[in-house]
């Protein structure tokens, strides 16, 4: 019909079924490389994801630690603020109430009969506290002494106080009128005090001890 002998036509079969071959084998060959090479990038990829992923949960663990790092800071400076705000002194209407009463001529060093000592325990709030009392009992011309060196005398505490001030008094059957008035006047202006006896005291003395306050 084509005018092509069967040798020819025999030949170029042969020939494209070589082609064809050749070409499928390419298209196999291709494709495989393809998958290769498909299987290397993702694997890169996914490495390189892997490596970012850990890189961001290692800046995000250091931003934990410099945030906890920074709350502990934080909480410290807040317990000395609360520790300065806990400290006790003596107020300036508390002052003014006392003054009136222990400028009397009964407290007066010079003249008159009564001792108003302060104690505290080994406590640096309470000495401090303590301190500023006997400073200002002794601006008023109260009789302070004796005391340990200028400074308030150190007595003991077996257990955490509540008030936080003792006015120690020698008895209760026989009071000082003075004293009792000084209780009077500390728990009207916000200084509770509570009055213990104690025998060994002297006559008309009184010590007004500074304990540490329960937490």
């Amino acid at each position: 019909m084509w005018g092509f002998s069967i040798a020819t036509l025999e030949a170029v079969f042969f020939w494209a079924t070589g082609i064809a071959a050749i070409a499928g084998g390419l298209a196999v060959a291709a494709a495989f490389i393809a998958g290769i090479v498909g299987y290397q990038v993702s694997d890169l990829a996914a490495k390189e994801t892997e490596a970012k992923i850990a890189e961001s949960n290692a800046r995000a663990e250091e931003a934990k630690e410099s945030a906890a790092k920074a709350n502990a800071e934080a909480a410290k400076a807040n317990a000395r603020i609360a520790e300065m705000n806990r400290m006790r002194r003596l107020k300036k209407p508390q002052a003014e109430a006392l003054k009136v009463l222990l400028e009397t001529a009964p407290f007066q060093l010079k003249g008159g009969d009564l001792t108003l000592r302060v104690s505290s325990v080994a406590d640096v709030e309470a000495q401090i506290y303590a301190l500023d009392l006997q400073n200002f009992f002794q601006s008023c011309g109260v009789n302070v002494f004796p005391t340990d060196g200028g400074m308030p005398t150190t007595l003991m505490q077996s257990e955490a106080s509540k008030h936080g001030l003792e006015l120690m008094v020698k008895s209760f059957a026989n009071p000082v009128r003075e004293f009792i008035a000084l209780e009077g006047v500390m728990l009207g202006v916000g200084m509770p005090v509570v009055v213990s006896e104690h025998a060994w005291l002297r006559d008309r003395e009184a010590i007004l001890a500074v304990l540490k306050k329960q937490a």
